[in-house]
C-alpha cells in the first residue's frame, strides 16, 4: 500500500505533474485496499450483538448479588459468586481487546489518509501555481474528493468502533464493581472467623436465637440453589455435554462387561477385565466427572481457586 508521509514541522512532499496520473493510480489501489477494513468483522459483529443480552444478565446478577450479599452468606457462597464473576468479567472483557485491535487500526489507515490529503493539497496548490492543464487539475481534484470520501467512511467506522468500546467498557466496570463488593463483604466474613459473634452454647442467649437458624439455613440454601441455577442455565452445553458423555460410557461399558463375561469362562485372561467391568455405571459417573477438568474452563469448576481464575481473568468475548 502507497503510503506518503510528511516529516513533522515540514511542508508536504509535493507530486511533479507529469507524475500526477501515474500516483493517482497509485492512490485509487490504496483506497481500494484501506476500503477492505470496513468490511464487517464477524467478530465485532458477535460483540455488537450479544451486548444487549450481556447487559441484560448482568443487570440481574447485579440484583441477585446484592440480595445474597444482604443475607450474609457463608464462605463457600461467596467463593462461588467470586468465580462466577470472574469468569463474566473474563467474556464480556474479550470483546475490548477486539474492538481495541479494530480501532487502532482504523486510527492508522486515518493517519495515512491525512498524509495522502496532506500531499495532495499541496500538490494541487503546486500545479495551480504553475498553471497546468486542466484535465491535471481535475483529475487532482478527483483524488482530493476520492480521499475525502474514504475518510469520511473510516471516521464513522471509528466512531462506531469507539461507542461500542465504551459499552463494553461499562459493563466490565460492572462486573468488577460486584467483584469488589463481594470481595469486600468476603474480607469481612474472614476477618470475623476467630471473633466471638453469638453466646457460647451454655449461655441462655443462645438458645433464646435458635429461632433463627431456619430462617438462616433457607437464606443459605436458596443462595446455593439459585448459584446453582445460574450455574446450569449459562453452561447448559457443556452440562448437556457431559450428561451425553455420562450415558455413551454407560453403554460402552455395560457392553463390555457383558462381552467379557461371555468370554471369561474360555480364556482365563479375561477374568480380571470382567471384575474391572463389573461397576459400568460407577466407572462411567467416574470417567464422566473427571472429564470436568476438560469440558469446563478453570473459572467455571467449582474447585477452582479464586486467585487462579483473577490472575486468568482473560480477554475473549466468548468463554
Amino acid at each position: 500500500m502507497a503510503q506518503e508521509k510528511t516529516p513533522a514541522g515540514k511542508a508536504p512532499a509535493s507530486i511533479s505533474v507529469p507524475e500526477v496520473a501515474t500516483r493517482a493510480e497509485e492512490v485509487t489501489k490504496s483506497l481500494r485496499d484501506l476500503d477492505v477494513l470496513l468490511v464487517p468483522d464477524p467478530r465485532i459483529e458477535v460483540v455488537r450483538s450479544s451486548l444487549p443480552d450481556m447487559s441484560a444478565r448482568i443487570a440481574a446478577r447485579l440484583d441477585e448479588t446484592g440480595r445474597t450479599l444482604e443475607s450474609l452468606p457463608a464462605l463457600v457462597v461467596l467463593d462461588g459468586l467470586m468465580e462466577s464473576w470472574q469468569a463474566l468479567r473474563k467474556q464480556v472483557a474479550g470483546g475490548i481487546d477486539v474492538l481495541a485491535r479494530r480501532a487502532t487500526t482504523l486510527e492508522a489507515a486515518l493517519g495515512q489518509l491525512t498524509g495522502l490529503r496532506q500531499t495532495w493539497t499541496q500538490t494541487r496548490a503546486d500545479a495551480q501555481a504553475s498553471r497546468a492543464p486542466a484535465p491535471v487539475m481535475r483529475r487532482i481534484d478527483a483524488v482530493l474528493a476520492a480521499i475525502g470520501a474514504a475518510r469520511t467512511r473510516m471516521e464513522a467506522e471509528r466512531a462506531a468502533i469507539l461507542v461500542l468500546q465504551d459499552r463494553v467498557a461499562k459493563e466490565v466496570a460492572r462486573c468488577e464493581d460486584a467483584l469488589a463488593r463481594v470481595a469486600a463483604v468476603r474480607e469481612k466474613a474472614v476477618g470475623w472467623l476467630f471473633v466471638r459473634e453469638s453466646p457460647p452454647i451454655w449461655s441462655a442467649d443462645l438458645w433464646q436465637r435458635t429461632a433463627e437458624l431456619p430462617a438462616r439455613l433457607r437464606s443459605d440454601a436458596a443462595a446455593g440453589l439459585a448459584e446453582a441455577w445460574r450455574f446450569a442455565q449459562e453452561n447448559m452445553g457443556r452440562l448437556v455435554l457431559q450428561g451425553g458423555l455420562l450415558l455413551g460410557l454407560a453403554l460402552l461399558l455395560r457392553a463390555a462387561r457383558q462381552q467379557a463375561r461371555r468370554l471369561s469362562p474360555l480364556d482365563a485372561g479375561t477374568a480380571a477385565a470382567a471384575r474391572v467391568s463389573d461397576r459400568p455405571y460407577a466407572a462411567a459417573l467416574l470417567l464422566a466427572l473427571l472429564a470436568s477438568f476438560w469440558i469446563y474452563p478453570p473459572c467455571l469448576r467449582p474447585s477452582g481457586s479464586t486467585r487462579r481464575c483473577r490472575a486468568r481473568s482473560g480477554h475473549r468475548w466468548r468463554s
